[in-house]
């Protein structure tokens, strides 16, 4: 083969284009390409891997390497040629970031501390290596110096060789520049110690500590104390780093703070040999053949590790399908740190290419922060023939004809497949209903019903009501509590009217206000609504007010509500007095904006009391939460708020069950942690997930002795998909129990996503920001969250900060050994 062609070939191999060739080096031959038009740097390395084995050890190392924190490695990649009948592995980083470690050290003049953390992640990663007896070239006792401060210096790092001992260099190459265990000459001020010392400190902090993590300074003693004892150890009789690891580990060496089963968990995880599952055995065979559909297939399979690594060597084909499964891994986190911003970019290079799928998860993307712009990408690829598209615009705009659009784009073929895919409810109805064998239908129904398809519940509930009505009326409830619109209107009537069952007033009123409340309308509630409004029920009379007040289905029409709750005073209905004082004073502000009352939130604290002890349910809500806060001219008055928080409780207040539950919780008494369960299971049977979340921190919490995290991490996953304080507390049992660096990320990403919808969320963003764990440290944006959560009612504070008079003092509260921290320090920001 020319040398032309041979450029070429490997150019295409490497997903590179106009490559050429550069200047050797003492680990293989250097290329220049372009990769998405950006200059790269390629050495394609000595050394032939032979086997499968050999490869996926290959792409664990690449994996640990890019666990290193400088700027110099942060981009660097890794895959495998086939050049000559051989397998040769390569290297490929931005050609910008060609520049050694130790020039990183002097430009950026790191700290003590800052190199100390540099060198733990070469330590670990080169740890890793050993383990799997690979040895890495490019590091060497020689490479690590002492300065007359006794500071740690590289002399020079290079990418390095990485070869298995077996294929590369014979065993005697291998003992001559075996790492860790080389005896050096201190004098000279050639030494591995440090390499000891950043690897102690690493294993005593259980992770990759962030760029801006400072020492704990209950470890500084212990980190003082290694660097001694290998200073004053005889360089010749220095211990193998393979012993050092199990004299720890049998706890032969004493760290003072060391909890060893903790530390043994992680070096098991760390050096967890991945053996091969035998039925992907022929699937990952012709995925490292670069079979593309089997590489997009073991993608799905397999675990994070490899699916990201998979999903790189598919995206060097330029398969979209790749590309936009390395966006995924990204987005999610998956085998990597999680980032949004490189996730978009990689879903704007499939979109670029034409894929209408990379179309949508950019849509998706760009949806957070341009909801026209992401509405428009999503819109353009539903209609274009991607059925999660469709989907996803259903959801974001309520068009449920978009739902119908999905359906019909799924492939029939493969229909249940299609549907365990999507994992869409209503997709499954659809097709339950589009059986023409009716007996088939009820079955199929019956199934995605017992998996918890809400909307199968409803579906079958309504073909089977005059059949089994005690198992119709079941799925029917179940529906109807888990928030099925129509579900929810059905039992109102069943309940009102007496249809089946006694007659229950208060359940049908709770069903009906919560729909209302949840500013959920459509034509039946509204006739249902207006029927009774006629007979002149004063409770319907104010729910057709208030459809006209907040505008469901009609155009909101401020006067024909004023009309509406005039005539409910005169049934003497408390609530529709209310809300004629709130329309009334939002008049007065607009007619006077200087005026007192333009700083109001709501009507005074005297009026409300009033309204609430005439029977407003919606003022006694008011007036609890003031209370519970002391804001709109309330003092902050548990007691009081307990008392208006049971009043909305005898109307099946969902939001007011809660609320106690959650007051009486945080008592320390173990009557009212009975009665907070008793609410919390009151309310978990009304539908309402957050008090199901509850249930589960107690268990977490052990309230009632017996305490188990791991199944209350069972419960708060799932919930996450429908409820935002479940978010939070899985974020928060990440924080309490995250050994790897992955699982702070997620904590942060957990928080981050609830805190759009939640308070708890963004209070508890604002936690983590504030500490910087899973996401760089930005006190001043903590501190401006803080301040937007300071007259809102959060859960969680309530375990975060212990009431004080003294709202000066600087206090610290820990809910466990790492969970929740949070700094209260001034006025400005204090609870």
């Amino acid at each position: 083969m020319d040398s032309d062609n041979f450029l070429k070939e490997l150019g295409i191999q490497m997903g590179l284009t106009d490559l050429t060739i550069g200047e050797p080096t003492p680990f293989g031959q250097s290329y220049y390409g372009n990769f998405f038009n950006k200059k790269q740097f390629v050495i394609l390395l000595n050394g032939n891997y032979e086997s499968e084995l050999d490869r996926s050890l290959f792409a664990k190392q690449l994996e640990q390497i890019a666990m290193i924190r400088h700027p110099g490695l942060s981009q660097m990649s890794g895959s495998f040629v086939f050049i000559n009948n051989q397998i040769r592995p390569y290297i490929k980083y931005p050609f910008d970031d060609l520049i050694r470690l130790s020039d990183v050290i002097d430009k950026y003049n790191f700290s003590y501390t800052e190199q100390a953390i540099i060198l733990a992640g070469i330590a670990a990663s080169m740890g890793y290596l050993e383990e799997l007896g690979v040895s890495h070239y490019g590091l060497n006792p020689f490479c690590v110096c002492l300065n007359k401060e006794n500071q740690p210096i590289i002399q020079c790092y290079g990418i390095g060789l990485i070869a298995n001992k077996s294929s590369a260099y014979s065993d005697e190459d291998y003992k001559e520049y075996k790492l860790y265990s080389a005896p050096e000459t201190i004098k000279s001020q050639k030494s591995d110690l440090y390499s000891y010392a950043v690897l102690s400190y690493y294993i005593l902090c259980m992770g990759m500590p962030e760029p801006n993590f400072k020492l704990p300074s209950g470890r500084i003693l212990s980190f003082q104390r290694m660097l001694d004892e290998l200073i004053n150890c005889d360089p010749q009789f220095r211990l193998p780093f393979r012993e050092i690891v199990n004299r720890f580990l049998t706890g032969e060496i004493l760290i003072p703070g060391t909890d060893m089963k903790y530390f043994q968990r992680y070096m098991s995880t760390m050096i967890k040999f991945n053996n091969q599952n035998p039925q992907l055995k022929i699937l990952r065979s012709k995925a490292y053949n670069f079979d593309i559909k089997a590489m997009n297939e073991l993608f799905e399979l397999t675990d994070d590790m490899e699916a990201i690594y998979i999903a790189y060597l598919a995206s060097l084909r330029n398969d979209t399908t790749g590309i936009i499964n390395l966006g995924l891994c990204f987005e999610k986190g998956r085998g990597t740190t999680p980032d949004i911003q490189r996730a978009t970019e990689y879903y704007d290079i499939a979109n670029s290419l034409g894929d209408e799928e990379g179309r949508y998860h950019l849509g998706r993307m760009i949806y957070r922060t341009d909801q026209e712009k992401g509405l428009e990408l999503i819109h353009e690829a539903s209609i274009n023939g991607v059925a999660a598209a469709s989907i996803e615009y259903a959801k974001l705009t309520g068009q449920r004809r978009f739902l119908d659009i999905a359906y019909m784009q799924l492939n029939k073929d493969k229909i249940e497949e299609e549907l365990k895919r999507y994992k869409s409810p209503e997709l499954e109805v659809r097709y339950c209903n589009d059986l023409q064998n009716n007996a088939l239908k009820l079955k199929k129904l019956q199934k995605f019903a017992n998996s918890g398809n809400i909307y199968a519940k409803y579906e079958y509930s309504r073909l089977t009501r005059s059949e089994n009505r005690s198992e119709s009326m079941k799925f029917l409830l179940a529906a109807a509590y888990n928030g099925v619109p129509q579900a929810m209107l059905d039992v109102a009537e069943i309940y009102y009217k007496g249809l089946l069952v006694d007659t229950d007033e208060s359940l049908a009123f709770y069903f009906l206000r919560r729909l209302i409340n949840s500013n959920i309308c459509f034509q039946e509630l509204f006739d249902f609504v207006k029927y009774y409004r006629d007979l002149g029920r004063p409770f319907f009379v104010f729910l057709f007010g208030l459809i006209h007040y907040k505008g469901l289905l009609v155009r909101k029409n401020i006067a024909e509500a004023t009309k509406t709750f005039k005539r409910g005073m005169q049934l003497e209905n408390a609530d529709c007095e209310l809300f004629l004082e709130r329309i009334q004073l939002e008049e007065e502000k607009k007619e006077n904006p200087k005026s007192d009352k333009i700083l109001q939130n709501d009507l005074s604290k005297e009026k409300l009391i009033e309204l609430a002890k005439k029977g407003s349910t919606y003022s006694a809500s008011s007036c609890a939460l003031y209370y519970s806060l002391g804001i709109n001219g309330f003092e902050k008055n548990l007691d009081f708020a307990t008392e208006y928080y049971q009043q909305c409780c005898k109307i099946l207040d969902a939001d007011a069950i809660f609320h106690l539950g959650v007051i009486f919780l945080y008592k320390k008494s173990r009557e009212f942690h009975e009665k907070a369960q008793a609410l919390f299971e009151e309310g978990s049977k009304l539908g309402d997930p957050r008090c199901d979340v509850m249930i589960a921190s107690m268990l977490r919490d052990g309230v009632f002795n017996y305490k188990s995290s791991s199944d209350a991490k069972v419960v708060f996953e799932n919930y996450i998909s429908n409820c935002d304080l479940a978010k939070v507390y899985l974020s928060m049992h990440y924080y309490a129990n995250g050994v790897t660096e992955y699982d702070f990320h997620r904590a942060s990403i957990l928080a981050f996503e609830s805190a759009e919808n939640c308070k708890d969320g963004l209070f508890y963003s604002g936690v983590l920001l504030y500490e910087g764990v899973g996401t760089a440290m930005d006190k001043e944006q903590a501190i401006e969250i803080f301040k937007k959560c300071k007259n809102e009612y959060i859960t969680i504070r309530q375990e975060a900060v212990s009431y004080n008079e003294d709202e000066n003092e600087m206090q610290r509260y820990f809910r466990s050994h790492r969970e929740l921290e949070y700094l209260l320090n001034n006025n400005d920001i204090s609870v």
